[in-house]
């Protein structure tokens, strides 16, 4: 696995990995402010609990799932699984991210990186934000995801549900406060069926880097900010998943030239 130091070696991961064919570089370097560097060049940042020391994991995926807005697809179970449901930005970041580590584990999610990720929700650096998107039923969490916003994208880190159907409307709510908020597009990291069903499509590497530092002076997105206006809620999950069906449904009508 190539290893790499600092910032300023970010630029050469794609030719190294590249050349070992690989999806990871290493790094020692935890700290928020290299977490923040690893999130504005593209790449994906993750941990190692090694027995000697704690690993930063520099991800470049083979292909990125990418979700521009117009492509989304709804299907017809979300609306029923939204009713009751509501949705919030940034609420309770720390009770998310928790969430995500007791349903997954803490396998790459490890206690530095935690740490890295709270303190950039807290205080953003060089326009990288950490986010919490959480779906309530009532005042109790059932679906939620951490995520990042960098160069007017949004990245997802994880998620997780504790009710059927509730990780999807999460999804597609989350998709239409990103595009409201001008978001350029949501990067939604590795392979998965579910992320293409909902419209996503595979980008190799390097179209995937060129797209992602493409575009930002146009963005509607601050660069601080991120395009996420943070905190807001509650938004009603079933009123974004009938926007969204709304949407599609015009999008049928003009393809077909109805």
């Amino acid at each position: 696995m190539p290893v790499i130091a600092s910032p300023a070696d970010l630029a050469t991961v794609p030719d190294l990995l590249d050349e070992d064919g690989d999806e990871f570089c290493a790094c020692e370097d935890l700290r928020p402010e290299m977490i923040a560097a690893v999130c504005r060049a593209g790449f994906l940042p993750m941990g190692l609990d090694l027995p000697e020391l704690p690993l930063l994991l520099v991800k470049s995926h083979h292909q990125r799932a990418v979700l521009e807005f117009q492509r989304l697809h709804v299907q017809r179970n979300v609306r029923r699984s939204a009713r009751g449901l509501s949705v919030f930005v940034d609420r309770h970041f720390a009770d998310t991210i928790g969430a995500v580590v007791e349903t997954h584990g803490d396998g790459w999610l490890i206690p530095p990186l935690v740490k890295a990720f709270t303190a950039l929700h807290r205080h953003p650096f060089q326009g990288v934000q950490t986010h919490s998107v959480e779906v309530y039923c009532g005042e109790t969490l059932v679906a939620g995801e951490v995520g990042y916003c960098s160069r007017g994208v949004y990245t997802s880190l994880s998620g997780f549900h504790r009710r059927s159907g509730s990780g999807t409307v999460q999804m597609v709510a989350s998709a239409a406060l990103l595009r409201t908020g001008g978001l350029r597009f949501w990067d939604l990291g590795m392979e998965a069926g579910y992320k293409l069903s909902l419209g996503a499509e595979l980008l190799p590497r390097r179209e995937f880097l060129a797209l992602y530092h493409s575009g930002e002076a146009i963005s509607g997105a601050t660069d601080a900010g991120g395009g996420l206006v943070t905190p807001c809620g509650p938004h009603s999950c079933e009123e974004l998943v009938n926007e969204e069906r709304w949407r599609e449904r015009q999008r049928k009508i003009v393809s077909s030239g109805g």
